[in-house]
């Protein structure tokens, strides 16, 4: 072709926009290869099952501090820190199933209440051949009292008297006398059922025996104050 004949070929008249440029195509190679990828990621989302979240790990619960612990006899006031003596155990399931109930309890119905705070008691674990020769025992040591139940061998059982609630107030200041002149709240209950294992405060009227040494406070016959270095409250004898 003649050189003036190409130039013409390539210049592009005046005033004539710009041919663009054809986009770059993919090549037969390259083509099949995307349609594959692209055909086994939508074939594994559909035969793949959904993975399940990760489980977070166990965080370590924190052990309660001194500071943290709140003061909550009203609620555990019944707790010994050493656990409950048998005693005590029946003096309280007892005062419960007396203050739940309208009519008299009986032996059986103690025994069964006693199962269910602890399936594992047995009369047996202290020496004794029958459920009746147990509370016979008790009976005889003035922690409970018995009559007669509405069948032979079941007894009913109850709770010997209180006594008036200054009697009771006098037995506590008597308590804390012999500990020291004052003693921390929360274990003072537990004493107290030591020398008198019928000994309960609800039988006397009380909710609890925050409220009960409260009253006692109001009566002059002891103190009562909160000890922030104890955390606690403080029972002092008046």
């Amino acid at each position: 072709m003649p050189d003036g004949a190409a130039e013409a070929a390539v210049e592009a008249p005046a005033g004539a926009e710009p041919v663009a440029e054809p986009a770059e195509t993919e090549t037969s190679a390259e083509a099949p290869a995307k349609s594959a990828g692209s055909g086994a990621r939508r074939s594994t989302r559909k035969g793949s099952k959904a993975q399940a979240p990760a489980q977070p790990e166990p965080v370590e619960a924190e052990e309660p501090t001194a500071d943290r612990v709140a003061d909550d006899t009203d609620e555990n006031d019944d707790e010994v820190a050493e656990g409950p003596t048998m005693e005590v155990r029946v003096a309280q399931t007892l005062a419960d199933l007396e203050s739940s109930t309208s009519g008299d309890v009986t032996a059986s119905a103690l025994k069964r209440a006693l199962l269910r705070k602890d399936p594992t008691f047995s009369e047996s674990e202290y020496g004794f051949r029958s459920f009746g020769e147990f509370v016979r025992y008790l009976a005889d040591r003035g922690i409970v009292e018995l009559g007669t139940g509405p069948a032979a061998g079941d007894p009913s059982v109850s709770l010997p008297a209180q006594g008036d609630t200054a009697g009771a107030f006098s037995f506590l200041r008597s308590v804390v006398a012999e500990d020291g002149g004052s003693a921390v709240m929360s274990g003072l209950k537990d004493q107290l059922r030591k020398r008198r294992p019928a000994f309960s405060e609800k039988a006397l009227g009380f909710r609890g025996f925050l409220q009960f040494c409260k009253a006692a406070a109001e009566a002059g016959v002891v103190e009562l104050r909160w000890d922030e270095d104890e955390d606690a409250y403080i029972v002092t004898a008046a």
